[in-house]
Parts: structure tokens; sequence; C-alpha cells
């Protein structure tokens, strides 16, 4: 038994079945999330989160302060265009030796200034997954900040702020390779800290969890552009039973991920609760083994997979030396695979049970589930590239 201070309520809730929405214990302001098989596709997919259905509806936020600075740049201009310099940027990181930017304004918002931080993101390939594009510097009692770049110095750039009791803000604006700015304004979101937990069905201990924050919602610059996704925060990764996140004051994206579990992403709005518990379900796996055309491992091949209807369900590699991989902690659901030049899609994921691939010359591949060691009857899935 975990957490026994809303053991009580969620036994009521998981008892009555699957519900697509969140329940409430009415006592400790908790809301409970229970995961579901995820069949319609996910709008989010690209560089940008998905866009806000209702944001006709809200105001529009007050328009971002900042003087922009035009940098010589080294970077040929093949074409022109904030979205070539961003390509060009992704494909050659480090080819073009430009100058440092400064970046230099204020931090509005929190109540104090210590322990905040500014940060200088390197929108290079997927930012979150490269430390070194992260670069952070304290701001001063004032609130006034000035930060260089000190790596992918051809690279876009996105400012944020941090603090102990700061939600991860960033400026709505990305700024181009070659471009920095002064006179910026960066105002923090308003922020609240809630307790985060999850279990299985059976209110099951899963040990090891990790939460990432997101935008619930695509940011746009005030020139109406979708702006670079960003996750909102560091990889929060625990054996605690539960975990005490900084979030915006109002709708984010969680992940909550746990290996022998599905991956959940969800929605919430963390004004109506303190407390926000996430049910999640057993997970699916999937071994792909790679052969030669004598039945031999062939290793180096390039490997994708992704459920468009699971969010940031997207992962890739290359087949290790023994020409097998094993995909753990899979959302239930279709996935559309690629091994090398061979396409399968719709490969389905069953909680519960290993889906395993059989890939040989890249021109056969045969599938076959199994659980507990049982095994289902094997199928062709294509016989030709």
């Amino acid at each position: 038994m975990i957490f026994p201070q809303i053991a009580a309520g969620l036994l009521f809730a998981i008892s009555v079945g699957f519900a697509s929405e969140p329940e409430s214990t009415g006592r400790d302001h908790t809301l409970i999330y229970r995961a579901e098989i995820p069949k319609v596709a996910w709008s989010g997919w690209g560089y940008s989160s998905p866009h806000d259905p209702d944001l006709k509806k809200k105001p529009a936020p007050a328009r971002e302060q900042l003087d922009l600075v035009e940098n010589n740049s080294n970077m040929p201009r093949i074409f022109s265009g904030k979205m070539m310099d961003y390509f060009v940027a992704f494909l050659f990181p480090h080819m073009f030796d430009n100058k440092p930017r400064t970046f230099s304004g204020k931090v509005l918002g929190p109540e104090s200034m210590k322990g905040v931080e500014i940060g200088l993101v390197s929108l290079v390939g997927i930012q979150w997954n490269h430390d070194d594009a992260y670069q952070w510097t304290p701001v001063a009692a004032d609130g006034s900040f000035s930060i260089t770049d000190a790596r992918y110095q051809n690279a876009g750039k996105a400012l944020v702020v941090r603090g102990p009791n700061t939600a991860w803000t960033f400026l709505r604006y990305n700024f181009a390779p070659g471009q920095s700015g002064k006179n910026i304004v960066l105002k923090s979101a308003p922020s609240k800290k809630v307790r985060v937990t999850a279990s299985g069905p059976d209110m099951q201990d899963l040990g090891k969890v990790a939460y990432e924050a997101w935008p619930a919602f695509a940011q746009i610059d005030d020139e109406g552009n979708a702006l670079r996704r960003q996750r909102l925060g560091p990889y929060n990764f625990s054996d605690q039973k539960f975990m005490d996140l900084v979030l915006p004051a109002g709708e984010v994206a969680l992940r909550v991920q746990c290996e022998g579990w599905a991956s959940y992403y969800q929605i919430i709005d963390t004004r109506e609760a303190d407390h926000f518990h996430f049910v999640l379900l057993h997970a699916g796996k999937m071994k792909i083994s790679v052969l030669n055309a004598e039945g031999k491992p062939k290793t180096g091949v390039r490997a994708s997979w992704m459920n468009p209807a699971a969010p940031l369900s997207f992962g890739q590699t290359r087949i290790k030396d023994d020409g097998i991989l094993l995909l753990n902690s899979m959302a239930p659901g279709k996935f559309d695979v690629t091994v090398g030049d061979a396409n399968m899609d719709g490969i389905e994921v069953q909680e519960g049970y290993v889906t395993d691939i059989v890939l040989q010359d890249g021109r056969k591949a045969v599938i076959s589930r199994n659980k507990a060691g049982s095994s289902a009857a094997s199928r062709p899935i294509f016989n030709d590239r």
C-alpha cells in the first residue's frame, strides 16, 4: 500500500472502472487520472505542441518586450528566412564558427530573485536530449541578467527563467542564428507547487517513477508563429512515493514513465487540485530481431517506432551487435515501425504482451505475441520491400 493519506479515496475511484474525466477524492484536493489506450491521432507531432482549440476564446498575451540585435553570421545564406536558418543549424550544428552572442535584460515576477536563473537554450536537434544545449547563469538581485552563448554559436536560441518557486517560463520568441537581444523583459508565469503520485490499477507501488512537464499547447509568438516545443524542467526521476513539482498555474501536460508500465501523457490544470495521482496501464513490449540473408544477426541498421495516437512515443536507434532490439514500457496501441528500408505500419502492441518481430534480409517479417511463455500464431507482415 502506498501513500496512506489518499488510499481510501483511490480505492473507491479505482473500483468504478476507467474514466476519461479525472475523479476527485473530495477531501484532500486530489484528482485521479487513469490511463486508457490512446486511439485518436495526436496533433502534436513535429517541433511544436498541439494548438489550443480554445485559443481564440482566451485573451491575447501582452507583446514581448525586446530589442533584436543582428550579429554578423558566417552561416551561408543559400535561402533567406528564419526557418531556413534553423534548418541549416539543425543539419550542421558545429560547422560554422559564429561570434558569441550576448542576451541581456530583466526578469520580472518572482518575489525574490534568490536562486532564480536565466537559461539560454540552443535549438539543436531535440534539445532536451542534449545537456550542453542548456546554459544557466544567476540573475542579479534586481532581476537583471546578461548571458553570452558558449556553445552551438550558430544555432537558434531560446531564453527561459527558472527558480525555486518559479516554473520554467520561456520568452515567446525564438532567436534565429545570428540574432541576439537586449532590453529583454522576461515575465515569469504564475506558478504553483503540486504533488504527483502514480500507481498501477491495483494500487501497486511502481518503484522509480519519472515525471516530465510540457506546455499543454503550442506557444505562439507575437507574429502568430508556433514556437519550438520545450520541456518545462528536467527529467524528474525518483524512487520516492511522491514528488513535488513547481509548475505553471494553469494547463500543463505531464508525461509519467516507469519501467514495466506504459508511458502516460495527460493534460492537467494545476489550479484544480494540490495533488494529482496517475493510474498507469501495464506496458506492452516489442522485440525486433534483424537477420541477414544467411539468418545471422545484422547490426548497425537504423530502427524507429511511433504510435501516432500516443504523444511523444517516437523513438529511434541502431540495432546492436546481437541484431536484437528490445523495447520496454510501450503504450498499448498500433505502432508504425521502420527497420532499414522496411516499413511496417499498424503493428499492434498489447498490454502485458511481447510483440516479437523477426525481419530477415529486409524482405520478410514474421510477428508473434506471447505472454508468460505462451505464443500466438505467427503471421507474415509483408513480403517485399
